[in-house]
């Protein structure tokens, strides 16, 4: 102790010694310093994320793109939808007109049947003829019972078409003229009932080319 100090400064002293000196605080070991400055970073799938004010997310990667070849051999796409169509079609119809219902795929199964083929995907170029005769042969069996004009949708229409379609064939777009002025007395198909039409339609497909 010095002995020239005062009473009131040995007390600040003593004060000063007893009072314990502050810790000084220690950063825990995962925190890291902040990094200034654009950092940038992979988050999959084509996503970048840039540190600061910036992103930029590309996406998912486009899938490539997949291209069905129709197999060679075989009838083209357009080919398949045309036959597809007419086989619902024949299939409507004689599920409007028959007591004994049939189904889509009882409908396939007769006609690959009489194709010979597993599926009509599997048709040549060549059969696609023998195909739509087939289809044609089914609806006209469906066209010539008692009570299709009033059960099979836009009856007349599809028998005049079909009476029409059946002359260009035969060379003569009025080939059926002259036999319904003899037969009916009629010089138009309009003018024919429904029964005449069916007449007419089953005469028709019988002719051969002259």
């Amino acid at each position: 102790m010095n002995r020239d100090e005062r009473p009131e400064d040995k007390i600040v002293r003593l004060m000063r010694e007893a009072t314990p000196k502050p810790r000084k605080t220690r950063k825990p070991a995962s925190e890291k310093p902040s990094v200034t400055g654009n950092q940038v970073s992979s988050m999959g799938d084509g996503n970048l994320v840039v540190g600061g004010d910036m992103q930029y997310i590309a996406g998912p990667a486009p899938r490539p793109k997949v291209t069905v070849k129709t197999g060679d051999g075989v009838i083209d796409a357009k080919q398949k939808a045309e036959i597809a169509a007419k086989v619902k079609q024949w299939n409507a119809a004689h599920n409007a007109i028959r007591r004994n219902k049939m189904t889509m795929a009882a409908a396939w199964s007769a006609f690959n049947a009489a194709m010979k083929v597993n599926s009509y995907a599997e048709l040549r170029p060549e059969q696609l003829p023998e195909a739509q005769a087939w289809i044609k042969r089914q609806r006209a069996i469906l066209s010539s019972m008692k009570s299709a004009p009033t059960k099979i949708p836009g009856f007349r229409g599809e028998m005049i078409k079909a009476i029409k379609s059946r002359s260009r064939e035969l060379g003569d777009d009025g080939y059926y003229r002259p036999h319904i002025t003899k037969t009916y007395g009629v010089s138009s198909l309009t003018g024919m009932s429904d029964r005449q039409l069916q007449e007419l339609r089953a005469w028709i497909m019988q002719q051969r080319r002259r």
